[in-house]
């Protein structure tokens, strides 16, 4: 199985990605991280991962969306445009069996791209607070499954799993 898991570059996101990913490693073929450029997160990835060439890195450009500030809406809109061609090169590149995200701003293009390029491929979320973000209230319309870390009666596109952490 490829898996491509994409998250934030943020603690809170990016840990319980590492986790989940530890224990999948043993039935992919290939896991594919897509995170915001940071060395720091690469250096971590490096060193939880003794099997890295079944890993491979890869980073997009993914805008924060502007909740107050107009201007800046249209800067968000160029490179959330620019992400989104990002994304479709990473996609086609590697062509996952599944997407795996654990929330965030850098999600949005990658989901979005994914269920364009190939709508029948699963897309998890796994939204780790009680109170679901923006990102994952949005994505969770187009994902399979939503899993989450504490008990939510949303409908059955919901499935409480706990923290990985």
């Amino acid at each position: 199985m490829k898996l491509l898991v994409v998250t934030s570059p943020t603690g809170g996101h990016f840990y319980p990605a590492i986790e989940v990913c530890k224990k999948l490693l043993p039935y992919c073929e290939q896991i594919i991280f897509v995170v915001q450029k940071s060395t720091k997160f690469l250096n971590i990835i490096q060193q939880e991962f003794k099997e890295l060439q079944k890993i491979k890195i890869e980073f997009v450009t993914a805008p924060k969306f502007p909740r107050k500030n107009l201007l800046l809406f249209f800067k968000f809109f160029f490179l959330f445009f620019s992400s989104l061609i990002e994304t479709f090169v990473i996609l086609l590149k590697y062509k996952p069996e599944i997407i795996f995200s654990t929330g965030g701003y850098t999600s949005v293009p990658v989901i979005l791209s994914s269920k364009l390029l190939f709508p029948f491929i699963p897309i998890v979320i796994h939204e780790q607070n009680c109170v679901a973000s923006l990102t994952t209230k949005f994505l969770s319309i187009i994902a399979t499954k939503v899993c989450t870390g504490f008990e939510i009666k949303k409908n059955k596109k919901y499935i409480y799993t706990g923290n990985p952490i």
